[in-house]
């Protein structure tokens, strides 16, 4: 840790603000307006969002609104702490999601997968008011002590954190594997229950003996 540099995550961002505050109308093509729903799991899930107009989007909107490819996006209302990466352009976000922009020491995955840390998670949820609604002021949130390493050491870093959550992501879809198919032979198993055939001396049948051993 001696390499790692320690200071508020402010001095790490070229900019933190957050998005708008005006009412945009809403369009079936156009480009995509992101909010605090729209995030989870570190990605934008564009399959919930909705879309503006293009001309609202040039002439309602500020800078501030229209993050960059490789901003890091945090919710600080309602589910606060959620984060992204902005992965294309043409976006804008409301006032319940917070731009921070990282400064060239700084890998957009890396402070990504830092602010959803149990660390940094439990800070943020300390700091933020309200109680029906949750909100973390981004002036909070640029004072908050991290520490970054070098670029090289950021790049490892988030690549054993990637491949622990490929192997989680497989372990969770065998395991639901597994589990449907036990479904699938229990019900098998009570259908021949209750047709009375659970010692069907029938060839052309797997035995309820033979599908039982398939669950274990």
């Amino acid at each position: 840790m001696e390499s790692w540099e320690t200071k508020p995550l402010g001095e790490f961002l070229e900019i933190i603000t957050y998005g708008f505050t005006n009412p945009m109308p809403d369009a079936d093509i156009g480009p995509w307006k992101i909010t605090a729903k729209s995030i989870h799991d570190g990605y934008i899930d564009y399959s919930i969002s909705r879309k503006t107009t293009q001309e609202a989007f040039d002439n309602l909107l500020t800078d501030k609104s229209r993050p960059h490819i490789n901003d890091v996006l945090l919710t600080k209302d309602g589910s606060i702490g959620r984060v992204a990466v902005v992965d294309r352009a043409g976006i804008c976000i409301n006032q319940s999601v917070a731009i921070l922009r990282p400064t060239s020491k700084v890998k957009p995955n890396f402070l990504r997968d830092l602010l959803q840390s149990p660390e940094k998670q439990k800070i943020m949820e300390l700091q933020s008011g309200g109680t029906a609604l949750k909100h973390i002021y981004i002036t909070r949130v640029d004072k908050m002590e991290i520490s970054i390493p070098s670029l090289a050491e950021q790049v490892e870093i988030c690549n054993l954190v990637n491949s622990f959550i490929a192997k989680e992501q497989q372990a969770k879809e065998a395991t639901e594997g597994v589990l449907e198919q036990i479904d699938l032979i229990k019900k098998a198993i009570l259908a021949r229950a209750f047709r009375g055939e659970l010692g069907t001396n029938d060839p052309s049948e797997e035995s309820a003996l033979e599908l039982l051993k398939q669950v274990l």
